[in-house]
């Protein structure tokens, strides 16, 4: 036996710190090496990679409504969050991602876990183009409805963008008072990339 054969220790930091391109490579070199340890590295490893090919397709699978409307320029994703809780402010966000902008494990927020979340939060401040949050309080919603609210919460984050919109996706609505060119979404959350952002 071989006393310069790597350890199973260094092969897995080897896989840890290999950038997604070169993981190929790193499957060859080391297909051949029969100790179960390596197996298990490369079958760990070969598991992830189709883990993330499969969240490839799905996201382009959201990224579909983008696509058929790019056309028209900056498209804007727009939801709200508040709407089902019984107190506090309903909140809408608005966001622009670059075309084919890749942001792994987006998703309607109801389906992803709070550390996914604040990860995505970050992710996306950085990516996105145009970000906005437009709010209404609870006395305001007291006043003029919770649906009301939404739309005007929804009205001031597009008008806060430091982009101006050429379309809007907006989950499962259609804003009042807005000129812009509108695409309700049933579920838009869990089907448009710019609305899940």
């Amino acid at each position: 036996m071989s006393t310069d054969r790597k350890s199973i220790a260094q092969i897995k930091k080897e896989f840890a710190e290999a950038k997604e391109g070169s993981l190929e490579e790193l499957f060859a070199q080391y297909a051949m090496d029969e100790r179960s340890g390596v197996k298990a590295v490369l079958n760990s490893y070969r598991k992830k990679q189709e883990k993330l090919a499969k969240e490839r397709v799905r996201l382009e699978e959201m990224r579909s409504y983008e696509h058929r409307y790019e056309r028209y320029g900056y498209v804007c994703g727009i939801d709200e969050a508040g709407r089902g809780p019984l107190a506090g402010p309903v909140v809408a966000g608005a966001v622009i991602l670059p075309e084919d902008c890749e942001i792994l494990w987006l998703n309607d927020s109801k389906q992803l876990s709070e550390k996914k979340r604040e990860a995505l939060y970050d992710e996306i401040m950085e990516k996105a183009l145009a970000v906005s949050v437009g709010m209404a309080s609870p006395a305001r919603i007291d006043e003029i409805n919770i649906l009301q609210a939404t739309y005007k919460a929804m009205q001031q984050a597009i008008s806060k963008l430091s982009i101006k919109p050429d379309l809007l996706l907006n989950d499962a609505v259609t804003i009042p008072d807005v000129e812009i060119e509108q695409i309700p979404i049933i579920k838009g959350d869990a089907k448009s990339a710019s609305i899940a952002a």
